[in-house]
């Protein structure tokens, strides 16, 4: 009975993790002579990107806090509500969870691209420094 019990609860641990469709991409970025690290994350449906959440971890407050005034000075131009960007800060780490509203355009964009578009759009101008999973 407890082989049972046991086996039924590591079962349904490992489906819900199973069921879970995410692409992670992670790595550390270097701008300015500053580095931080980065975890880009797309939440696949249907095959396709629906959500994307990004965080950066800064070695310093002082970057933290410069990079959470960019986003509230970017959310003072946004045409409206939909388009700013859903932010925290907290200490070192800057959480964007709608990480889309940050594309320049549509094809930029990671919404509705395959896991592999996806891969391929987080990847392209990072020198090998960001890698997916």
């Amino acid at each position: 009975m407890k082989k049972g019990i046991v086996f039924l609860v590591a079962s349904l641990l490992l489906l819900s993790a199973c069921g879970k469709k995410e692409v992670v991409c992670s790595g550390k970025i270097e701008e300015d002579g500053k580095t931080y690290e980065v975890r880009i994350t797309g939440t696949l449906d249907n095959n396709k990107v629906s959500a994307v959440k990004a965080s950066m971890i800064f070695g310093d407050t002082e970057t933290a806090d410069q990079f959470c005034s960019i986003m509230s000075l970017a959310n003072s131009f946004a045409e409206d509500d939909s388009k700013k960007i859903d932010y925290k800060c907290d200490g070192t780490t800057l959480t964007i969870e709608n990480y889309q509203n940050m594309a320049d355009s549509e094809d930029e964009s990671p919404i509705g691209k395959t896991k592999e578009e996806f891969i391929e759009l987080m990847t392209k101008d990072s020198d090998d420094k960001v890698t997916c999973n």
